[in-house]
């Protein structure tokens, strides 16, 4: 078996990383985490939930597939055998998981694949992303195995969207929960008042060569208003189409692009439709990064009107606009979550309250009319991804925290 070593030899066991769904388009970050932690010697096997289920993936997750265990593909009699075994050492653990596999029955066979998995792959440790069902597999696994623990990364949804309780009793089970936004931090600290030591904040990286400025030549297109992410309620691209119309009855000229995929795109083109804007906004299909990154290039603007939804789901810290801001682009956006943790306003970029359509297309006009501004924002913007959130620098937080398991054998 493969071990991580470090230069004074010493060695230790693999550690996973537990995923929903690997690759995944949208979880750009999850994909750069892998990449640093292998770049760095870490020897790391991904446990998925589930496979991929979408047409396009990043070009970079191909050299990842081979130590990827696809968690749903281990056979019932294996999974079962797993969880029997650590029954009948730990009974009061697995009655305690049943409290959360009742609301999903499959649960309970993911969780016999990674204790299967784990001890085939002798797994000293699991870092889970997602502090709903991933953390919660993850801390029964550890429980039921002395020898493992569990981290959590935690990142929007999942945070604001699962029981306080439950999330405080994976913070105090975990040897650590990293989360990408102090907005996160400062929640998820209050919830574990006697173990929020355990709580660190580390950015999400991106890969700041791969998004980088290059000079746009003169065209004779109209300006391109750019925005992308998955099609949900709270990144506002309801809003962002309002304004769109705003802009379309003063006749200013631009061109305004949307790029993702998800359950609004019906609503949205609806939308669309019914502000006679079809000549202004397109709906467009998601995209690989290595085409994303060449559609930033054309972009004037990236907006990005994100909200707080009813039920509290929110973003934290959107990777589409670090790369925007990579990319020299400069950003209209809202102080939700960890955005403000981002961009300043009037120096990196523009920031307008939530759910302001009149305010989200005067940002816009503001920066269609003053090419200076443009050009200023976008270079402080490139200058903060660059001092604070590239892959490199974000990396080495979370591999100190992983240190501890990095060469302690099971």
């Amino acid at each position: 078996m493969h071990k991580t070593q470090t230069q004074d030899g010493q060695t230790g066991s693999p550690i996973a990383i537990l995923v929903k769904q690997f690759p995944k388009l949208s979880e750009t970050f999850v994909l750069g985490e892998v990449a640093s932690l292998t770049d760095h010697g870490v020897d790391l096997r991904i446990f998925s939930m589930s496979e991929p289920s979408e047409a396009i993936q990043q070009p970079d997750a191909a050299r990842f597939l081979e130590p990827v265990t696809y968690l749903c593909r281990t056979s019932r009699m294996r999974a079962y055998f797993a969880l029997f075994v650590s029954l009948l050492r730990k009974p009061m653990r697995i009655i305690a998981f049943l409290r959360i596999a009742k609301r999903n029955r499959e649960l309970l066979h993911t969780l016999g694949a990674i204790l299967a998995a784990s001890q085939s792959n002798r797994i000293s440790h699991i870092h889970a992303h997602y502090i709903s069902e991933p953390a919660a597999l993850a801390d029964a696994a550890a429980s039921m195995r002395s020898s493992m623990t569990f981290s959590v990364s935690a990142h929007a949804k999942d945070i604001y969207l699962t029981p306080a309780d439950e999330i405080a009793e994976r913070l105090n089970n975990a040897l650590f929960v990293a989360t990408c936004t102090r907005h996160n931090y400062q929640y998820l600290r209050n919830l574990t008042p006697t173990n929020r030591y355990r709580v660190y904040l580390v950015y999400h990286g991106i890969d700041t060569e791969h998004f980088a400025p290059k000079h746009k030549p003169d065209s004779q297109q109209p300006p391109l208003i750019l925005s992308v992410g998955r099609f949900k309620e709270k990144k506002g691209f309801d809003l962002l189409i309002k304004a769109c119309a705003k802009l379309a009855a003063t006749h200013t000229p631009f061109q305004c692009d949307i790029i993702g995929y998800g359950d609004q795109e019906q609503h949205l083109k609806s939308l669309i439709s019914s502000h006679v804007l079809n000549h202004f906004v397109r709906l467009r299909s998601a995209v690989a990064h290595s085409e994303l990154r060449d559609i930033f290039h054309t972009a004037d603007i990236f907006t990005l009107p994100c909200r707080i939804t009813s039920d509290g789901d929110r973003d934290g810290i959107p990777n589409s606009m670090l790369e925007a801001m990579a990319s020299g682009v400069p950003i209209v956006s809202t102080p939700v979550s960890g955005i403000p943790e981002v961009i300043r306003e009037g120096v990196n970029g523009l920031l307008i309250e939530p759910e302001n359509v009149g305010a989200i297309a005067k940002a816009i006009q503001t920066l269609l009319d003053d090419p200076a501004l443009r050009s200023k924002l976008g270079s402080s913007g490139r200058d903060t991804v660059l001092q604070h959130f590239s892959w490199e620098q974000n990396i080495l937080p979370l591999i100190q925290l992983l240190q501890p398991r990095l060469y302690k054998n099971p």
